[in-house]
């Protein structure tokens, strides 16, 4: 129960994740609907874990 609890406070909305990302809600919509940003349903309302969200933003690594 523990986790779960540590879980919910770790949950960012979409508001707060396009404020990280400086891009718009509909942006983080998008990536969450394409599956791009993995995120998860509280009643209504969409959440992306802070884990997540730094996966997210890390660069990607580039073959030379």
């Amino acid at each position: 129960m523990f986790e779960l609890a540590n879980a919910h406070n770790d949950a960012l909305t979409r508001k707060q994740v396009a404020n990280a990302l400086q891009v718009s809600v509909t942006t983080v919509t998008r990536l969450i609907g394409e599956g791009q940003l993995p995120a998860f349903r509280i009643g209504r309302q969409w959440r992306v874990r802070r884990i997540d969200l730094e996966n997210f933003m890390q660069p990607v690594p580039v073959a030379s």
